[in-house]
């Protein structure tokens, strides 16, 4: 991890949050010569830091520390969600979003397990995607994404339907947002 590029980011996002390098430091338990010495690229936060800073600064770890952005880096797929209005929104690699008055933070799913996730099934030559969860206005799957190479195909789901959708046959990652869980991720071989 680059000193330089990393102080800048800080300093970056510590001022969109409209923070004092003391505010900062008070916040995560640091002196403000030690967020100074960060932001001039002097040095980097301690490991044990990570956390509580990216949380302080509104961020993900992998967006505090650089991973995912330009450089050659490879973009990763990443979903939005508004928990005022239930929108969201999908990005490769993190943007600045906000909804309903909210900065949204980025989330890349947690894998299923074997034998956990969504059913899916070869129908000729596509897949039909199901989902073995119950349905309810409290916990309920909200969208069904099919990410293949450049195509994203996504499904918008309610409470009120049988969980079901079809995609035309290719490997790739299958996503699924459940309201109360999250967001999880399927491989789809």
């Amino acid at each position: 991890m680059d000193t330089i590029e990393c102080g800048l980011r800080i300093k970056r996002l510590r001022i969109e949050k409209k923070l004092t390098q003391k505010q900062l430091a008070q916040r995560i338990g640091v002196s403000d010569k030690a967020v100074s010495k960060w932001e001039r690229g002097a040095g980097l936060p301690d490991i044990s830091l990570i956390v509580p800073l990216s949380r302080e600064l509104g961020v993900t770890m992998d967006h505090l520390l650089g991973k995912g952005e330009e450089g050659g880096k490879m973009k990763r797929r990443c979903f939005y969600f508004c928990p005022v209005c239930g929108s969201y929104a999908s990005s490769e690699g993190e943007m600045e979003i906000s909804c309903c008055g909210k900065r949204l933070v980025p989330e890349y799913g947690v894998a299923t397990a074997e034998g956990e996730g969504l059913v899916v099934e070869d129908v000729e030559d596509e897949i039909f995607v199901t989902s073995p969860y119950p349905q309810s206005k409290e916990d309920h799957v909200d969208f069904i994404a099919l990410e293949s190479g450049e195509r994203i195909e996504i499904v918008r789901t309610y409470p009120e339907w049988d969980i079901s959708a079809r995609f035309r046959k290719r490997r790739g990652r299958l996503f699924f947002h459940r309201t109360k869980a999250g967001l999880f991720v399927q491989k789809i071989r």
